[in-house]
């Protein structure tokens, strides 16, 4: 690995975790990050090493080895990064990196990181929507995995909410689907994402977020029937199966849950003062010949809504 000639703002512009941003608020925070270039077939990270900085690639493509015979190599392009997950916890590397071709990687620690979400509001919402799509990946992957039987907990739980998590929930959903189809019941789904989570955890750090991801999830929990199927969705994000209700009823258990979350000042251990919280929801109901993903996708629409409006309310789709 050696160091090579600074990025350009044309590199900055095609990384996705960077989208949108003000090139003039962020390049003073990128100026001292090194670059460093591999050579084809030069690794990376090992297995088992600890991935203690944020990677963007460039140019070039970097290969994850996968981890069995059942998981395929992975590549990651130019525009991608990795080490996303890193920024909430000490993280292991799974599998060994290493270039394809000559590769560029614009190297950040976590320091300068968290210094970019919270002066970007576009990078703070690109690196929750990163991490959720990253949870989304790893928990297809838990599924093929030989050791899913044994450690079936840990591949359909969330371990800050102790949640079922987003990879049980698309397994799920289209059972749940079938049932409702074949009943001519009407099915209902929430998303409930915590309003400015991002800039929370910009502020009081990993741990802290997960204490509020914690709450929030008891307080949602206590809030629901117990046939409704509450899941931890993605980083700040919550989904709701509701069956034996139409849009319009999970619009009104929509606004119960908001007006709860607004209401209870949730309470964090070992914090002596409440943190008050607001929440933006999506809802939507299943319409006929609808996929499980095309359902997903009308609640994620309905909740993107809710926050392009200003949050703290219930969008519709």
């Amino acid at each position: 690995m050696s160091a090579s000639a600074r990025w350009s703002r044309k590199e900055l512009a095609q990384i996705a975790l960077l989208k949108d941003a003000h090139q003039e608020t962020i390049a003073p925070l990128l100026h001292d990050c090194p670059v460093r270039s591999l050579a084809s077939g030069e690794v990376l990270l090992r297995a088992g090493e600890p991935c203690q900085a944020l990677y963007m690639v460039l140019s070039g493509r970097l290969r994850m080895e996968g981890s069995s015979s059942t998981i395929p190599d992975m590549f990651v392009r130019a525009g991608d990064s990795i080490g996303e997950l890193s920024l909430l916890k000490d993280a292991v590397i799974a599998s060994t990196i290493s270039a394809t071709e000559p590769t560029r990687l614009l190297i950040i620690d976590r320091h300068v990181a968290w210094g970019l979400i919270r002066a970007s509001h576009e990078i703070a919402r690109n690196w929750l929507s990163l991490l959720a799509e990253r949870t989304r990946v790893r928990g297809l992957i838990a599924g093929n995995e030989e050791l899913k039987t044994s450690h079936g907990h840990h591949t359909s739980h969330d371990e800050r909410t102790g949640l079922y998590n987003r990879h049980w929930l698309e397994s799920t959903l289209p059972r749940q689907i079938a049932r409702s189809t074949a009943s001519h019941a009407p099915l209902g789904l929430l998303l409930v994402e915590i309003d400015g989570f991002a800039d929370y955890v910009a502020r009081s750090g990993p741990a802290a977020g997960d204490k509020v991801c914690h709450a929030v999830a008891q307080l949602l929990v206590n809030n629901f029937r117990p046939t409704d199927l509450v899941v931890c969705y993605g980083a700040a994000q919550f989904a709701v199966v509701l069956p034996d209700t139409n849009v319009a009823n999970a619009c009104v258990v929509g606004e119960r849950v908001r007006h709860a979350v607004n209401r209870a000042g949730v309470i964090i251990p070992g914090e002596s003062a409440s943190l008050s919280l607001t929440v933006s929801v999506g809802a939507t109901e299943l319409q006929p010949s609808v996929d499980a993903p095309a359902f997903l996708a009308a609640a994620e629409a309905a909740l993107q809504m809710a926050k392009t409006s200003g949050g703290n309310r219930v969008g519709m789709q």
